[in-house]
């Protein structure tokens, strides 16, 4: 029962990602599996047959029986885990990037980038050695420390939530020329898909591909991209009265040692309606209930953020299927 199941996920990755897909098929877990079940399940056929013969048996039958049937349990977990992550798209595209690399370091070695130096106003730029993967978090407290201790000045060239590709620059370094880059690149947790932890993006980022989805013309379900901008009229909110330019991070001592990159207001508001208002052009329910919550937004925003939101209420107003009495 529980392999004819596993067939079904093997014909869903094929349908949904790609039918040249084999990594779960070809996967030592499901085959050796497979053994310990039919192993078991001889044993326990052959015990049982014996057993129905004797007076007396051994103790040692039914503690092999029970440690097996645990054994098996736990295989059977284990692959239905396996299985569950086959059909996640993120951990197949890492499985299949590691795949990749393999087969390249195996034709061509492999010669990590190191830190270099430049002599432009930037000064050294320390560029990623590690596997390709998304940017989730970063230890301040532990960058400061080593900004601190080599006496520069840190200022990460991406963001949390950024995609990093190997040789790509991560952060720029001012100051003296002796610093641990290694112990640098050290601080970035880097993972193959992205976390809430310290991205403030993210969440825009999941609502924005959920309204996409329904927009789509094979799902054609308006009243869930409605619903998804609901959420970014909530989100934005909390970060119109406050200010967004908070990346100085300072030592124990007070002094500036690490800036980090983050969005500003505008990438909150274009991350939050840009993309949904295109995909929203002939669809009147979609683009009113988009208007309306803009202009809200605009009624209880400082005025120094009133502009960038003032842009994409006419833009919205031009561009979208709306009732006259909405284009005024």
């Amino acid at each position: 029962m529980v392999f004819s199941l596993l067939f079904l996920v093997g014909q869903f990755g094929a349908t949904t990602l790609t039918p040249r897909l084999t990594l779960f098929r070809d996967d030592p877990l499901v085959w050796n599996s497979f053994g310990i079940f039919l192993g078991f399940f001889v044993f326990a056929t052959t015990a049982g047959l014996v057993v129905n013969q004797k007076d007396a048996v051994p103790v040692a039958i039914p503690v092999a029986a029970v440690i097996l049937t645990v054994v098996a349990l736990a295989v059977m977990r284990i692959l239905q885990l396996h299985a569950f992550r086959s059909i996640q798209l993120a951990p197949t595209l890492a499985d299949v990037t590691a795949r990749g690399e393999a087969v390249l370091a195996t034709l061509y070695g492999t010669e990590p980038a190191g830190s270099e130096r430049s002599g432009g106003p930037g000064g050294a730029v320390v560029r990623w050695t590690g596997t390709g993967g998304m940017l989730c978090q970063i230890d301040l407290p532990k960058l400061a420390h080593l900004a601190r201790e080599a006496d520069v000045l840190v200022r990460m060239r991406v963001r949390v939530g950024d995609a990093l590709i190997p040789g790509s620059v991560v952060m720029s370094v001012d100051g003296a020329a002796g610093f641990d880059s290694r112990a640098m690149l050290g601080c970035l947790d880097v993972r193959i898909d992205r976390s809430f932890d310290q991205d403030p993006m993210l969440a825009f980022r999941i609502v924005d591909d959920i309204a996409l989805r329904a927009l789509s013309p094979a799902v054609n379900d308006p009243a869930t991209a409605a619903q998804a901008i609901d959420c970014v009229g909530t989100l934005l909110p909390r970060i119109s009265h406050r200010p967004v330019d908070v990346g100085d991070v300072a030592d124990t001592e007070g002094e500036l040692r690490v800036v980090v990159l983050l969005p500003d207001w505008d990438d909150y508001v274009s991350a939050a309606f840009d993309e949904i208002a295109d995909a929203a052009r002939h669809q009147p329910f979609v683009a009113r209930h988009l208007l309306q919550t803009i202009d809200s937004l605009i009624g209880s925003a400082p005025a120094h953020r009133q502009s960038a939101l003032e842009r994409r209420s006419a833009w919205v107003r031009a561009h979208c299927d709306l009732p006259p009495t909405f284009r005024s």
